[in-house]
């Protein structure tokens, strides 16, 4: 929180805040989107709808045409009835995302180990691609300890433009399972259901 005060207060860095409950970065956050618990992903894929899907680069990005499909089904008035966030303050996070040709991810645990966490991370990544994909500059900063089992390793990966042959991450091992494409999971010091986002969907595969 410290460190995004002094690029507030240096460089007139613009904050927007989205979590389930308040932080201490809601006082200097130009817009807080504080919404209900496990409605994240609706908010991000909103403002991936409203903040870049006019962008002209976006249409040739992989993978923009499947997920436009899915953007019309989140209108600013859904968004807002669903996540039960203020309607103004969704309208001026659009326009700071719209405005600036920087963007910084600071990724934190709350999300990960909220309900639906495994769409939020998904839709975050999907946000912070599509911002590069638009033009923008976009920086990814994870800071919880769990956050190469949650993916954002590769997402950063994937945003500096590398790739990683190592197979599956931690969640995807456990959407496997789910699937029925793996059939057995050696776990060795280690509690799946604990330390993923979305704990019920982990019990669940592994049921």
């Amino acid at each position: 929180a410290n460190r995004i005060r002094y690029a507030q207060r240096l460089h007139d860095t613009k904050v927007i805040v989205v979590n389930s409950f308040k932080t201490r970065l809601d006082e200097i956050a130009d817009a807080a989107l504080y919404c209900n618990c496990g409605t994240e992903a609706p908010i991000f894929y909103g403002l991936i709808n409203e903040a870049l899907s006019k962008n002209k680069q976006l249409k040739g990005a992989p993978g923009w045409k499947a997920l436009s499909k899915q953007l019309k089904d989140y209108s600013p008035d859904a968004i807002c009835e669903a996540s039960q966030i203020d309607r103004g303050k969704f309208e001026n996070a659009v326009s700071l995302l719209s405005e600036n040709k920087t963007v910084s991810f600071v990724v934190g645990s709350t999300l990960g180990r909220s309900p639906n966490g495994h769409q939020g991370l998904r839709a975050l990544a999907n946000l912070a691609l599509g911002c590069q994909a638009a033009g923008k500059t976009v920086k990814w900063y994870p800071i919880t300890a769990y956050a190469n089992s949650w993916g954002s390793v590769l997402i950063a990966e994937a945003l500096k433009g590398q790739t990683s042959n190592e197979g599956l991450t931690y969640g995807e091992m456990i959407r496997a399972i789910h699937e029925g494409k793996i059939k057995a999971l050696v776990v060795v010091e280690e509690d799946p259901a604990t330390f993923l986002p979305d704990s019920s969907f982990v019990r669940e595969a592994l049921d």
